[in-house]
């Protein structure tokens, strides 16, 4: 069943900010899951506030759903899979995917793989997350949908940045979002496994209480996160272009 079918997914035209409305002020509470603010969401509210410094900003970083209502977010922005039918309104507003990684030092030692199902041969290191719990991992490759089960699980974290940490250390191989391992590539610390999978695309959605589907602030914001996030599919193509191989 899909996630969002007992949710109301509001119409792009229904929340488009409308021409001509005073500018936004006033404070916007945000909560997003924590990578995906971290990286993509910071940026964008950094050049939000270009265009309207009259509204100030807190967000929140948590790797968990909260309760909008009960700790007064005004949004929050989270995967699709974490979000369930609690009669709230919602916008997709982007996507991201993750790649299979490991240090130059752990495939010197232990060699590549070079299929998934040679990865039951390799140390594996796992990204946890409470919101989206698997025993597989979910790859996307030249023949569609690939299911892959990890070798023996030797270490897991449920933070992005701890887990790049992890592999540049020669931990193992594990799964890590494009953002938190480009820089790690891009110095040769990482390298990029099994090209020609990655992970199945998150996505990434802005959800808010019904209440706040006339806040200007609000209307403002999302038009502007979804106008600002880049086309995540894409935008992967080229930063992973000219990558040390």
């Amino acid at each position: 069943m899909d996630t969002f079918e007992n949710m109301r997914i509001v119409d792009e035209t229904e929340t488009e900010a409308e021409s001509g409305v005073p500018n936004p002020s006033g404070k916007l509470k945000i909560h997003s899951v924590t990578g995906f603010g971290q990286h993509y969401v910071v940026p964008v509210i950094s050049r939000y506030r270009e265009r309207f410094p009259d509204v100030r900003i807190e967000l929140t970083l948590a790797q968990r759903v909260p309760d909008l209502i009960e700790e007064g977010y005004d949004v929050s922005l989270l995967q699709g899979a974490d979000v369930a039918d609690c009669g709230l309104l919602s916008q997709r507003v982007g996507s991201a995917h993750s790649i299979l990684c490991a240090s130059r030092e752990y495939v010197e030692r232990h060699g590549s793989p070079t299929s998934l199902a040679e990865l039951q041969q390799h140390a594996c290191l796992e990204l946890q997350s409470p919101l989206a719990p698997h025993a597989k991992w979910h790859f996307d490759g030249p023949d569609g949908e690939e299911l892959a089960v990890p070798g023996r699980i030797v270490f897991s974290v449920n933070l992005s940045d701890a887990m790049a940490v992890a592999l540049c250390r020669g931990m193992g191989v594990g799964i890590l979002p494009i953002a938190d391992a480009l820089p790690h590539l891009r110095t040769d610390k990482l390298v990029h496994l099994l090209r020609e999978y990655s992970t199945q695309q998150v996505q990434y959605f802005a959800v808010y209480p019904p209440r706040h589907s006339f806040n200007t602030m609000l209307k403002t914001w999302i038009q502007f996160l979804r106008e600002q996030l880049p086309d995540l599919p894409v935008a992967r193509n080229a930063w992973m272009k000219d990558l040390p191989s």
